[in-house]
């Protein structure tokens, strides 16, 4: 694979683009949003691309790492921590540059069989987009494209690697073996930068995600008001802020931020909507992130509302020790979304889902199934699951960045179908 040549390594200019088109963005939020938390968001996102821009020009070491790795780590250790998959993916929903990625992977070899997701970042890395990482953090969780999509990035780089090795089965052994996984990457960050870990900063990094994991569940009790609180859109921020803001005492005031205004809507008995018909629960990863616009047409013109998105919620409690931070950390990662459903055993999928439709009072469930994850096998079990409690659940093929596979007209088209055949399904309850 060619892309990164010795002269011109890295080219900064379309990170500068998505910035501008960020900030753009949030002055519009800022004047447009009824919330105090969706603005904040925006800002938060700027702040979060920025920072990492800002330490290509200062020399500050830059982690690109995969979803779920410790970023309470990185940052007890003054190392600015870079999301790759979905920093890729914010970066193009601003830049509407997704099918030039596409078409990058391609010319790469990298087939389209591979998540369309992976694909893009790869893009980004092979132009030298990627603000330049000095080492790359790995982590397999869920899919062998996430156990493998960054290979590919640190080989375009050409930057030094730790792979964190977390067990399948979650018992005292694993978690004992993860958290030694944790101890080894710090001695490589030591040795890799030569900056020192703070522990008691790092124990102060767990308690910011211990708060942020208390009102994560707080916010989850709330979204079981009929009607619902919470816009559809706003899931998609719900769980990007975990991921970006882990750690963090940014973090913690958003989460404490949309917790006190869906608070008060409940307490009012205001819905987010004049009139809530229909209560979905969305069993994956949504409806395709080049059209989010949707989840606002859904509930705004057909008054559905999606109150649960079981695949993004914690599974058990999250035991917490602040004087053994990297054993918590361990036990974070088997119950924290998405690993404690899409991660295994299908049974915890399956009763996660099946628990979401029955405690949100749902009338419906949705799977928008990303033709190129094998994680969609487990549509027919979920499904199967539901319907035994009266659930009927949309599917419908798209992907996650390729907007010429399903147009948004077809999935509006194909989801108004679904909501007459469930229209007369109510009709009949109620007979």
């Amino acid at each position: 694979m060619t892309g990164i040549t010795k002269e011109r390594a890295y080219d900064m200019s379309r990170w500068d683009m998505g910035l501008v088109g960020l900030e753009k963005l949030c002055e519009f939020k800022q004047k447009s949003s009824l919330t105090r938390s969706e603005p904040l968001y925006y800002e938060m996102q700027y702040k979060y691309f920025k920072q990492a821009r800002e330490a290509v020009d200062t020399g500050q070491p830059i982690i690109a790492h995969a979803t779920m790795v410790p970023v309470e780590i990185f940052r007890a250790m003054d190392l600015v921590p870079i999301l790759t998959i979905f920093s890729c993916i914010n970066m193009s929903m601003v830049l509407k540059n997704q099918i030039e990625c596409l078409n990058i992977a391609r010319g790469l070899g990298i087939p389209q069989e591979i998540c369309s997701s992976h694909r893009e970042m790869i893009a980004y890395f092979a132009k030298g987009w990627f603000p330049p990482p000095s080492l790359f953090c790995e982590m397999g969780i869920g899919c062998d494209t996430f156990g493998h999509s960054l290979r590919v990035a640190r080989e375009l780089s050409g930057k030094p690697s730790f792979y964190v090795d977390k067990p399948y089965n979650k018992n005292e052994r694993s978690i004992k073996y993860l958290a030694d996984q944790f101890k080894d990457l710090i001695h490589f960050l030591e040795e890799k930068t030569g900056r020192k870990l703070d522990w008691d900063r790092l124990k102060q990094n767990v308690d910011y995600s211990r708060q942020i994991y208390e009102t994560y569940q707080e916010i989850r009790e709330l979204r079981k008001a009929v009607p619902s609180p919470m816009e559809n859109a706003r899931n998609w921020q719900f769980y990007m802020t975990g991921w970006m803001y882990a750690g963090t005492e940014e973090g913690v005031t958003w989460y404490k931020t949309l917790r006190d205004e869906l608070k008060e809507r409940v307490s009012k008995q205001i819905g987010c909507i004049p009139e809530e018909k229909f209560r979905f629960v969305d069993l994956f990863f949504g409806v395709g992130y080049y059209s989010l616009k949707i989840l606002n047409w859904m509930q705004n013109t057909r008054g559905v509302n999606v109150v649960a998105e079981p695949c993004w919620s914690y599974q058990g409690k999250w035991e917490i020790d602040l004087d053994k931070p990297l054993e918590s950390l361990a036990r974070r990662t088997y119950c924290a979304p998405p690993l404690g459903t899409i991660d295994g055993p299908i049974e915890n999928f399956i009763n996660a889902a099946v628990n979401d439709a029955r405690d949100y009072k749902v009338d419906a469930a949705m799977w928008f199934a990303n033709f190129t994850c094998r994680q969609n096998a487990a549509i027919r079990m979920v499904k199967d699951a539901l319907e035994k409690i009266g659930i009927p659940t949309f599917t419908m093929g798209t992907d996650t960045q390729d907007p010429n596979y399903v147009t948004p007209d077809q999935i509006k088209e194909q989801f108004d179908g679904f909501l007459e055949i469930l229209k007369g399904r109510k009709i009949l309850r109620i007979r």
